[in-house]
């Protein structure tokens, strides 16, 4: 509950320190290391809970996490500077209007990255949560191999978050919303795939590329808001749309459990992955390119 509160804060502070810190330019690059993170994580995650469960029980592992969250905190409190604090200061001397939350809540684009936020989570919580049960259960693999196979694709979680800070950041500034198509129809294709591929080489591949895809559609959707939305509303902003994301987490075990008690495969599972993305590129397609209003969002 507590790391939950935690991570919840940590979207809209990191994004309203991109925005504080790196020109336009940059924040894709900047915001897409910080969510490489994650990728790493996902990498190590798998390989390293099942040794020190192996070692020192479920009881242990849990320590060595509470561990690192309270090395974390330190670090937080010790270590990371203040760059919004300035910011902070002169706003409280002018004499701008604080948007209230609801107009911000009713912001177009925060409602449609709010969406499609929560699908592209959807797919995400599914391939990371439940691909090693889906292994065990379903294609008979032991739970080390299911690991190995989890890390790999966690691979790919990692690689997407740093091909969005190269590809996206240098390359497709203001196409964003091309790239997420392309980048959805290649995670719908590939999520089938994994179902229908028998080898099981074959089928960490196309999991790998699904999560590759998948995790650069999320580390791209995560900085147009530091592009669309003013300064002044960009951490609020954040905090909703990662709101969406954060449901995405809690449908997704409904869904899986709901479709597998169903009809008894993970078959419909995988389809409701390539359906999650196809949504996403909709939504986020529905973003408009110029928008003028009240909120400063960018023409572009």
């Amino acid at each position: 509950f507590f790391a939950g509160i935690g991570h919840a804060g940590y979207p809209t502070s990191s994004a309203r320190t991109v925005t504080d810190t790196y020109p336009m330019e940059k924040r894709t690059w900047a915001q897409s290391i910080l969510i490489s993170t994650s990728g790493i994580a996902s990498i190590i995650g798998p390989l390293l809970i099942p040794i020190i469960i192996a070692q020192f029980g479920w009881r242990g592992a849990v320590f060595c996490i509470a561990f690192i969250f309270v090395l974390a905190l330190i670090l937080v409190i010790w270590k990371l500077p203040n760059t919004h604090k300035e910011k902070q200061k002169a706003a409280q001397k002018s004499d701008a209007p604080t948007i209230p939350f609801l107009k911000v809540l009713a912001n177009p684009v925060v409602i449609l990255l709010f969406i499609a936020m929560c699908s592209i989570n959807i797919a995400l919580y599914t391939v990371a949560n439940w691909m090693p049960t889906y292994f065990v259960d379903e294609r008979g693999v032991t739970l080390g191999i299911s690991s190995i196979i989890v890390a790999i694709a966690g691979l790919g979680s990692l690689l997407g978050s740093f091909g969005t800070a190269f590809i996206v950041g240098h390359y497709f500034q203001h196409r964003e919303k091309r790239v997420i198509f392309i980048l959805a129809v290649i995670a719908a294709v590939s999520a089938i795939l994994v179902y229908h591929t028998e080898n099981i080489a074959g089928a960490t591949f196309w999991l790998f590329l699904c999560y590759l895809c998948s995790v650069m559609i999320f580390s791209t959707m995560f900085t147009l808001p530091l592009k669309r939305l003013d300064e002044s509303i960009v951490g609020t902003g954040v905090g909703i749309i990662n709101t969406g994301a954060t449901l995405g987490g809690v449908f997704a075990p409904i869904i899986v459990a709901t479709l597998v008690g169903k009809f008894g495969t993970y078959d419909s599972v995988f389809t409701s992955i390539a359906v999650v993305s196809i949504i996403t590129a909709i939504f986020v397609g529905l973003i408009p390119n110029v928008k003028k209003d009240s909120f400063g969002t960018q023409t572009k």
